[in-house]
């Protein structure tokens, strides 16, 4: 099991990344777990390119966009539309709140050849350093 965290907040930059990923863990299973934190990434101006760039990952979970307040939902990113069609396109895709929502999720459908992918501009709530306790109790 590998943890892999990338500041990833744009759609091309995390479809590189996935595609590099998938290169070299050959035949491993590749989890993205996305954090719509950025100006943009909050925002809508990525909503049909988000989900082409995470499905290129074999299973996605994606968080509640930061700072919801800031943003007026007319102009803000959709995260379950972004899952709905990540799933349509035949991959586990997942909403959770928040890093401990994604993890009691994610947790126990990892195996131990499992690569996981965090893609966020900040710290996302120590998501890494609490996936890392989880794996290890």
């Amino acid at each position: 099991m590998k943890v892999i965290d990338d500041f990833g907040h744009h759609p091309t930059a995390i479809a590189y990344t996935l595609q590099a990923l998938r290169h070299r863990y050959r035949g491993h299973r590749i989890w993205a777990i996305f954090e719509p934190r950025s100006n943009t990434t909050r925002r809508a101006v990525f909503q049909q390119q988000l989900p082409e760039a995470l499905k290129l990952a074999d299973g996605v979970f994606i968080a509640q966009v930061a700072k919801l307040e800031q943003i007026p939902e007319k102009e803000r990113l959709n995260p379950e539309a972004v899952v709905a069609a990540i799933a349509k396109a035949g991959h586990p895709a997942f909403y959770e709140k928040n890093a401990d929502a994604i993890l009691d999720r994610i947790v126990p459908m990892l195996r131990p050849k499992d690569i996981v992918a965090v893609f966020s501009n900040g710290g996302f709530d120590n998501i890494h350093e609490k996936l890392l306790k989880r794996l290890q109790g």
